[in-house]
């Protein structure tokens, strides 16, 4: 289950929780697999955010190391941020987005994290010898949908 709450009046927090019984296996990573914040202005107005991975260059492997094992009834902190004041608007950065001159106002947020990866790889990337790789059996793949958050900046 993913869950968005706010901290304070101008900071947002994500988190996970295992609801089951089972130990269940998640991926969460910023560039990788990042979460992804909806804002909607109550004239159903969606801000936009740029995706800063169109301009970065990293690694893609997705290394056995990144998956993450939450236990029956554990939750996990995803991220948090903080709503900038930058003169009349505000800016936020999320994972690997950013969105700059949001209004002051209410809006909706939502958090979705799509899981669309059981594969991994282990080993030296530049040693073709020395790669393992393997599959996740049972994780959970689909999309998970926050709850949803009522802000105002003022």
């Amino acid at each position: 289950c993913l869950v968005l709450d706010g901290t304070d009046a101008k900071t947002l927090r994500a988190r996970i929780f295992n609801t089951s019984n089972q130990p269940q296996v998640f991926l969460h990573e910023a560039l990788l697999q990042p979460t992804e914040l909806s804002l909607v202005s109550r004239n159903e107005k969606k801000v936009p955010f740029g995706n800063e991975r169109r301009i970065m260059k990293f690694d893609n492997t997705l290394y056995r190391r990144l998956y993450r094992t939450l236990g029956p009834g554990a939750e996990r902190e995803l991220g948090r941020a903080s709503f900038l004041r930058t003169g009349e608007t505000y800016s936020m950065s999320w994972d690997a987005f950013r969105a700059d001159g949001i209004r002051p106002g209410t809006y909706r947020a939502q958090l979705r994290l799509q899981h669309r990866s059981d594969r991994w790889v282990e080993g030296n990337i530049r040693d073709a010898a020395s790669i393992t790789r393997g599959v996740i059996p049972g994780i959970f793949k689909g999309t998970l949908v926050s709850n949803t958050l009522t802000i105002t900046l003022p």
